[in-house]
């Protein structure tokens, strides 16, 4: 099994700092992105918060907005797999270009669910869902998103636009609740 370890690397002058994984010590330069169009994921990222009665849970959920010229709907971080990457590194990488936090695969939960849809195109994705445990810690968001907001779990099911991200976080939700006990 080999070793992924997440470590910022610059990769020019005028570009941005970019998340690289290194591979059995080889760094990955990723100065353009080559998406697999069949393959997605999605994060949801939460926390412990106190377990009240508007929080069954006692976890909230992180959500992002995109911006209104993007249709504005809310969901967890969600992004394509690109060439030579795992799921749990596409994961990885859009947890960090999405929202600054840093995680490591073994931080991961999941995936705990997994589905298939029909892209545009007529091309067949699947789209695994895993969850991210952190702590307190204010996103820095990317340009696909304008805000962000922490949610109880049934706030963050009914501020969801599509029925997949849903039945993500319900999934999330039951394999947690399952985990606690």
């Amino acid at each position: 099994m080999s070793q992924y370890v997440i470590s910022q690397h610059r990769c020019g002058a005028e570009k941005p700092y970019r998340i690289g994984l290194e591979i059995r010590g080889r760094p990955r330069m990723t100065t353009e992105k080559k998406k697999d169009k069949g393959r997605k994921v999605e994060v949801f990222i939460f926390r412990a918060a106190e377990r009240d009665s508007s929080n069954h849970s006692g976890r909230e959920f992180l959500l992002l907005r995109r911006p209104p010229d993007r249709d504005a709907r809310w969901q967890p971080v969600t992004g394509s797999v690109e060439v030579g990457e795992g799921f749990a590194e596409g994961a990885i990488r859009e947890v960090w270009e999405e929202t600054g936090l840093l995680a490591h695969k073994s931080d991961l939960v999941g995936p705990v669910y997994e589905f298939q849809f029909e892209n545009r195109g007529g091309r067949t994705v699947t789209e695994k869902v895993f969850g991210l445990l952190t702590g307190n810690f204010e996103a820095r968001l990317s340009h696909e998103h304008d805000t962000f907001e922490w949610l109880n779990f049934e706030e963050a099911v009914k501020r969801l636009h599509f029925d997949a991200n849903k039945d993500g976080l319900k999934a999330l939700g039951a394999f947690l609740d399952k985990e606690s006990k």
